[in-house]
């Protein structure tokens, strides 16, 4: 079976268990299971256990997860649905590693929202921009499958590009544009922006890493055309092929480097971004450039765009289907 990188400092025991700092021999145990076990004695219930701990203040109250806090934020969800009507999601998974092995598997993940779903994985050889391209490759150009008009992504540097640099986009972003596709980028540190792919990511983990044995990478890559298969036959989806003649914008993205990607029939990309406080300043970012805006806005979703021809930037909130602009002006991309 497939297995995930070590990541833990405490050595993890039992059914709720305790845990042991390195170099310290300390027990710090946690969960009424772990302190019935500890103690042995078949008179002591668990609701005991519990009570006493809860009168102690030894416990954490359980508190229910609080809903609507995109609404609150001013999350654009009536403005992404207007965006476009192909939207596709992708995401990274990884690294894995085969049982005794060292070497890191990487995959890629990629599912169609909407108006139909299907959800396909590819396993890469790293996360590089060059190896999202090549997925792009198979998925439009070898598969046929219908180009989308929105890509959404989190902010990987392989999916941004350059994320330490100011105003700048890497290829991934520039053979979307050039392909006529809308890049859009979520808030940064909100997965559930990509809730769609990420509840994907999740199946993929507990029904393909963990739900086979995998002995070789062949095994794996074996397998994983099967599931995806099995998923696409699940999710039953209606679409229709691309035709040769509906792709000639596209540029073959294997060969797309920045030098040939200067042309962008589709110009804008698009940021979503949560107003923070940096500096005593209310700012958001983009491309690693920052804005000041209002304190009213702290906490609050804002939506930029960034024309890549004319060399202008727009922030602005979607309240009840209208735009409150924020920010208009110059905005020019270093090369």
């Amino acid at each position: 079976m497939g297995k995930r990188p070590k990541k833990e400092v405490y050595k993890q025991t039992g059914e709720a268990g305790y845990k042991e700092k390195k170099g310290a021999g300390k027990r710090v145990f946690f969960g009424s299971a772990s302190i019935k076990n500890e103690i042995n004695d078949s008179c002591l219930t668990l609701d005991f256990i519990n009570r006493t701990l809860k009168n102690n203040n030894l416990s954490k109250p359980y508190k229910k997860k609080q809903k609507g806090g995109s609404v609150y934020m001013l999350y654009p969800k009536d403005w992404l649905l207007k965006l476009g009507e192909i939207l596709m999601q992708i995401d990274f998974i990884g690294p894995r590693y085969l049982e005794g092995s060292s070497e890191p598997l990487h995959f890629l993940s990629c599912k169609y929202v909407r108006p139909f779903k299907m959800h396909l994985f590819f396993r890469i050889k790293s996360q590089t921009s060059i190896q999202v391209l090549n997925v792009f490759y198979t998925l439009f150009l070898a598969l046929h499958l219908p180009v989308p008009d929105i890509v959404q992504m989190d902010n990987d540097s392989s999916f941004r590009g350059f994320i330490e640099r100011e105003a700048c986009i890497g290829r991934v972003v520039r053979w979307l544009c050039a392909s006529g596709i809308i890049p859009l980028f979520n808030a940064p540190r909100s997965p559930w922006n990509n809730g769609s792919v990420e509840g994907g990511n999740n199946v993929f983990d507990k029904k393909f890493w963990q739900g086979f044995h995998f002995e070789s990478i062949k095994k794996v890559d074996e397998k994983l055309k099967e599931f995806n298969k099995a998923y696409e036959t699940y999710l039953i989806p209606d679409y229709t092929k691309s035709k040769k003649e509906d792709l000639k914008h596209i540029t073959d993205p294997r060969k797309a480097k920045g030098k040939n990607l200067n042309s962008f029939p589709q110009p804008y990309l698009y940021l979503l971004r949560v107003v923070k406080e940096r500096y005593d300043r209310f700012q958001v970012e983009a491309l690693n450039t920052y804005f000041t805006v209002p304190s009213r806005y702290k906490g609050q979703y804002v939506i930029i765009r960034i024309d890549l021809v004319q060399k202008t930037i727009r922030i602005w909130q979607e309240i009840n289907n209208k735009e409150n602009l924020l920010y208009s002006g110059p905005f020019y991309l270093n090369s």
